[in-house]
């Protein structure tokens, strides 16, 4: 039976309940991985041992404890955020990573970037160069707010299949994707332009999501938009665009898109999304922490290579508008997603797509002599429509637009 805790709403009372839940099912799954942790004896099964010095004692005990994962969390649990009561009383740690070995992603400290460290900043600039992809720490989003925001999505994933269907499409895709015969695995929930706070009010309205839920994505939408903001103008710093130059990112559009990939054992090692490239200019993802399966194409050696999460810190993805903007220089990372263990796996990811008025196109900054315009200037809406079209999803499209 559930404590009951005083003060508590019904919405917070509902998702300590699922949490603890889920850390139920989270320890179940890690003792069929690793085994049983033996606790230590009881003094009362220690009779007629041989005696232990308290200190020794001490440290064995300490030694049967989980090591605590040192993560770039720990350089943001002072934020001022107050965490709702469900999460004061609910901590989990991660408990399975699928993948043996990690791709060399390089972990970008936003603290550090631009006249703070010019060398950071150049290690962001060719890590979109080079992988397309790589991590950022330091970005001030609070620890408990991402929390609170894994607990809300798995409420909305909890709900009717009517309840979901009327998170519609605003254009083809942007809303909510039932499993299908084809992909059987994934469904997700979609919003088209998460920078609009009428356009996030509409989507909960739509859900008739709880208040608390509310506005935790309400919260959450904010935040990650100062946060994918950020990310694109120290990257067009980055590259050389002064003030002048420089794209006033805020107005684009953000599309966002929250994942659930329902795994079983009978799907281990089958594909959950096929190969591609995002086509926006980039994505900041927010992994699940519990399991991993993304993986990214190395184009130095062809092959696909895990990435796994990392509590506190996004992923961030270029995308092929991110490609044709940077007139060829940032490279539109292409990555899968793929079944690691019998887990449901959530993600959230927030597309930074495009310029307001929708027209992609290099700044004259890109172009020179020694490399002249590669694309033609587009329309990103029909850019979409034209991959779609062709069913040419990891960047293929861009192709038939060089110039």
């Amino acid at each position: 039976m559930i404590k009951r805790r005083r003060g508590w709403s019904g919405v917070e009372r509902n998702v300590w309940y699922f949490v603890q839940q889920a850390k139920r099912k989270a320890t179940s799954v890690a003792l069929s991985v690793v085994g049983p942790v033996r606790r230590p004896p009881r003094q009362s099964e220690q009779r007629g041992a041989a005696r232990v010095p308290h200190g020794v004692a001490a440290s064995l005990s300490r030694r049967t404890q989980p090591t605590p994962l040192k993560t770039a969390r720990e350089s943001e649990t002072r934020h001022r955020h107050r965490a709702s009561p469900i999460l004061r009383h609910t901590r989990t740690q991660p408990f399975f990573c699928g993948a043996a070995e990690m791709a060399k992603v390089p972990v970008i400290d936003l603290r550090l970037t631009g006249a703070a460290s010019p060398e950071e900043s150049a290690r962001l600039r060719e890590a979109c160069e080079r992988l397309g992809c790589f991590r950022v720490t330091g970005h001030g989003a609070p620890p408990e707010l991402l929390a609170e925001m894994k607990a809300a999505v798995r409420l909305l994933f909890d709900l009717p299949d009517d309840a979901k269907r009327r998170n519609t499409d605003v254009i083809p895709g942007s809303g909510y994707v039932a499993p299908s015969a084809t992909n059987a695995l994934y469904e997700a929930f979609g919003l088209l332009d998460a920078a609009a706070p009428a356009d996030v009010d509409a989507f909960c309205a739509r859900l008739d999501a709880p208040p608390g839920v509310r506005e935790t994505v309400k919260a959450y939408a904010e935040k990650m938009h100062d946060v994918i903001v950020d990310v694109a103008g120290k990257l067009a710093s980055s590259m050389g665009l002064d003030q002048e130059e420089r794209c006033s990112f805020k107005d684009w559009p953000c599309q966002f898109r929250i994942n659930k990939y329902n795994y079983t054992e009978d799907t281990v090692g089958s594909s959950g999304v096929q190969v591609h490239t995002d086509s926006s200019f980039l994505t900041v993802l927010q992994e699940d922490e519990c399991v991993g399966g993304l993986e990214v194409l190395d184009p130095a050696t062809g092959e696909f290579v895990p990435v796994d999460p990392v509590a506190g810190s996004f992923l961030i993805n270029i995308g092929d508008v991110g490609t044709a903007w940077s007139n060829g220089r940032l490279h539109n990372v292409k990555h899968r997603v793929r079944c690691v263990a019998p887990v449901p796996r959530i993600s959230i990811a927030m597309f930074l797509l495009a310029p307001k008025d929708g027209r992609v196109s290099a700044p004259e900054t890109f172009v020179d002599a020694d490399r002249p315009r590669r694309y033609k200037a587009f329309n990103y809406d029909d850019y979409r429509r034209l991959r779609m079209s062709n069913g040419e999803h990891a960047g293929e499209a861009l192709a038939r637009l060089e110039a």
